[in-house]
Formats: structure tokens, sequence, C-alpha cells
């Protein structure tokens, strides 16, 4: 029997349609391929569809046409909100993931939590911790299953300017040390420029692929490059294109 060669894709949209019961089509014969240890970010007016592709990705919604190739290993999901329930302590709400998976990790529950600078609050409520380090927890919570590929929707748009931009600060961090693969969907397109390796352009519904823009900084990315002609130059051509 031959060996099975691994797949080159962290995640791959191949001729791929999607359409609600009523018939309505949100997407239809879209190719995309986010590489393994790439960050993709989806861009593009609101309702176009870049939140049904995220939840495509994710196994949320099927496809009703073509092919779709996901990480066979563990993945995440970040949403806007932490989303951390009230009454469990920080350990307690990053423990969930595992203990729905039947699995009991206490070193790796304190590691998520160290990774994202929580170690000395994890016996705190969310309630006492302000909204960054709430949406830094519900990062640790989706880290803690050492996931393949993590999928963030909106994850930093609720947060402050500056909350937000160390946040982003520390996610590329927490990348570079554990090289997961990245389909992010923002409405800041400084952010996916500043995060992402490419930038897809999107317009619709249905949802379709206007252009994809490589982006040309280098990594590690360092807070000095958000402030060289070169960044505004690229944001002002992403501008441009939505």
């Amino acid at each position: 029997m031959g060996v099975t060669e691994p797949s080159v894709y962290a995640v791959r949209f191949q001729d791929l349609s999607f359409a609600w019961p009523n018939g309505e089509a949100l997407c239809a014969g879209l190719d995309l391929v986010v590489q393994p240890g790439e960050i993709l970010a989806l861009v593009g007016p609101s309702g176009c569809g870049k939140s049904t592709l995220l939840r495509l990705a994710s196994g949320l919604l099927t496809p009703t046409a073509g092919a779709l190739e996901r990480p066979r290993g563990e993945q995440a999901f970040v949403f806007q909100s932490p989303t951390l329930l009230p009454w469990r302590s920080l350990r307690e709400n990053v423990a969930l993931p595992l203990e729905l998976a039947g699995r009991s990790d206490p070193h790796g529950v304190d590691a998520a939590l160290e990774l994202v600078g929580l170690a000395e609050d994890a016996d705190k409520l969310p309630a006492a911790l302000s909204g960054g380090m709430q949406m830094r927890a519900s990062l640790a919570r989706a880290l803690v299953t050492e996931p393949e590929l993590v999928l963030l929707d909106e994850a930093f748009s609720a947060l402050d300017g500056l909350t937000r931009k160390r946040l982003q600060l520390a996610f590329l961090k927490i990348w570079r040390t554990k090289g997961f693969s990245v389909l992010m969907v923002t409405h800041d397109l400084d952010e996916a420029l500043w995060l992402a390796d490419r930038v897809v352009v999107l317009e619709g519904p249905p949802v379709r692929i206007k252009q994809i823009v490589q982006v040309p900084l280098s990594r590690p990315r360092v807070r000095e490059q958000r402030h060289t002609a070169d960044f505004g130059e690229q944001l002002q051509r992403l501008e441009a294109l939505l």
C-alpha cells in the first residue's frame, strides 16, 4: 500500500458553493487556499460573506457543492466577544475545551494562561478583568488544545485602540512560537495588513475574490513598521480596493 502524502494545505476551498435552504447563494465556485503556518486575512464590505467562509472552514456550515479540505487535528474559533462563563475562574474557563473532549491537562491549562500573560490571574472571575484581559483568556482557551488552525472572527475589534495593538503583538508572538495556521475576518485594514501574510479582498454576495494582496512586510513584525511610508502606501492600496 502506498504512503499517502500529507496535505499541503491548511484549508482549501475548491470550487466551493454554499446556499441556504431557501436557495439564497452565499458562495459559488470559490477557490482559496490557506497555506500551513500562514496568516490569511479576509476583508470586504459588511454582508459580503466573510464570516460565512470562516464558518465553512470551521465545519459549522456544510458546503452544498465543491470540496473543502480542513486539518484533521484540533482547530479553534475565537469570536469578537470573549464568551467566558462568568461563574468560572479563568483557569476553569480555559480548561473547558479539554473537559468537553474528556481530557484533563492542568499543566496545559497553566501553560496556555502563561502564554497569554494571565498566569497570576488564573483564579479570578471574568468580571474582575479588563476587556483586554478577557480576550487574552479567550485566546488561551482557544490555544489550550494545541490547534493546527485558528479562526478569528473580528477577535480584536471590540477593544480600544491601544489594547488592540498590544494584543495583536502578543498574538503574533504566540503564532511564531506555535506555528499554527490562521484564517481571520476583520474590518480593520490596518490590522489585516499588520498581521497577515496575504489579504484577500472580497466582494458579494455571493462572496467572490476581488483580489489577493501579498503583504510585503518582513517578519517578525515590529511596531516601527506601522509608521513607515511603505505601510501607509500599502494601506491606501487596500482601501482603494474596497
